[in-house]
């Protein structure tokens, strides 16, 4: 049975977000939005909800009130990338002559994007914008019980796959390869707009300490760092197989 809730996002607090009630919306689960900001040049962002429209498509995911432009130099652009093949490159554009088939759309230079993005996934987003730029992003909140993510050996951008912040400790992400040396262990490298990255790496150390062992450590201690709703991550893995990381619904349904 469908339920008819107000535009609420209650059970997470979202740091640094904007949010609040509108109109009233039927939907099959609770349904929400966020101002997100993104500062001009690089970010890693990622899907914070999944779309009423049922499409995971670029410009259903992020919106397209950024920078337009028929050149991709000029324009604001998304690269999505893709592990063992490379970077599918977007920008959001729009022509001299207005064609509401491709104005204020993300293309890849052809046409208008197609791909599909979910919650979990991440990709790199350049503001062109001289300032800050909001985008409104709305949709259902993720609902599953359990979120499951193949992890493949090498780089990847990745997201917290829920519609909330959360802390790199809390993750489940810790199934990995561990070890002492940040060089042999699975990496992540959190990008921070502005500053460059903060790398960290899942230890294990010769003598067992539950206090770090399996824990993303920043190379002194565990990590306290926090990932944002809409923010993403780069992630090396160390293993030569795929791996599967399963991130359980951190609140109620």
């Amino acid at each position: 049975m469908k339920r008819t809730i107000l535009w609420l996002f209650a059970m997470c607090i979202l740091v640094g977000t904007g949010m609040a009630a509108t109109n009233e919306v039927s939907s099959v689960n609770i349904v929400g939005y966020i101002n997100k900001s993104v500062d001009p040049g690089l970010a890693i962002g990622s899907p914070i909800f999944y779309q009423l429209s049922g499409t995971q498509t670029l410009n259903q995911v992020l919106g397209t009130n950024g920078v337009a432009a028929d050149d991709p130099t000029l324009a604001d652009n998304v690269y999505l990338y893709f592990p063992g093949i490379g970077y599918s490159n977007m920008f959001l554009y729009k022509g001299a002559t207005p064609d509401p088939a491709y104005d204020y759309k993300w293309v890849d230079g052809v046409d208008v994007s197609t791909n599909i993005i979910n919650p979990g996934q991440g990709f790199w987003i350049r503001n062109r914008g001289a300032g800050i730029t909001t985008y409104t992003i709305m949709g259902q909140v993720v609902d599953l019980a359990t979120n499951t993510m193949v992890i493949k050996p090498g780089l990847q951008i990745l997201s917290y796959p829920y519609t909330c912040d959360r802390a790199i400790t809390n993750l489940s992400l810790t199934n990995g390869v561990a070890a002492d040396d940040p060089t042999l262990a699975d990496n992540i490298y959190m990008y921070i707009p502005g500053v460059g990255y903060t790398n960290l790496f899942l230890y294990k150390g010769a003598t067992p300490d539950p206090a770090y062992d399996y824990k993303w450590v920043d190379g002194v201690d565990v990590s306290t760092n926090v990932l944002k709703a809409g923010e993403g991550f780069w992630y090396r893995s160390r293993a030569t197989t795929n791996s599967v990381w399963v991130e359980v619904r951190p609140y109620l349904n």
